[in-house]
């Protein structure tokens, strides 16, 4: 019940990230803080990944982790009250409004909407399936403790830090586009 919660919550984060994301940006200025988003996103994942793994090392109990759970939800909470402050135009709803089955028509005649939607749907499927199967295959495998296998997170980590400093790099040179 908890799993299922937290994924329907992050759907819904995941779709309403993009009417946010119009909202708060320009057409010039998007892209960019798209970049530094991501960028700043995974050294916060990193940071949060690194704590994790100092308290499980010296706190390795079922209350610890009740306890990351429990700030886990008052952060998640937090953020969705700032979230709620950000003053909403008439865009999301103009958006919402729209038909599906029209939505699906545009998407089926737009060849790059269809291209990213396989692109995103591949890339969540292949994270969904990688990251906990590894994580598991390792504990359970080498049959090590939380914290050493939650280190191996942070290698994974500094690669999405990586590749979001050389996209923003790559996005400075490109410029906006459509």
């Amino acid at each position: 019940l908890g799993a299922f919660g937290f994924y329907v919550f992050r759907g819904i984060g995941s779709i309403g990230w993009t009417p946010i994301l119009g909202e708060i940006t320009s057409e010039n200025d998007r892209e960019k803080y798209s970049s530094k988003l991501f960028l700043y996103f995974n050294i916060a994942y990193f940071i949060s990944i690194l704590s994790l793994i100092v308290t499980l090392e010296f706190w390795d109990s079922i209350g610890t982790f009740q306890l990351v759970i429990v700030l886990g939800c008052v952060l998640g909470f937090f953020s969705a009250y700032n979230v709620f402050l950000v003053p909403e135009s008439n865009t999301p709803k103009r958006s919402a409004s729209v038909p599906l089955r029209e939505a699906m028509n545009f998407i089926f005649k737009y060849p790059e909407g269809r291209k990213l939607i396989w692109i995103q749907t591949i890339y969540f499927i292949g994270v969904t399936l990688t990251v906990p199967y590894s994580m598991l295959a390792l504990k359970e495998g080498y049959n090590i403790r939380d914290y050493k296998a939650m280190s191996f997170m942070l290698i994974q980590l500094i690669g999405g830090i990586v590749i979001s400093l050389i996209f923003k790099k790559l996005i400075d040179q490109v410029g906006p586009k459509k």
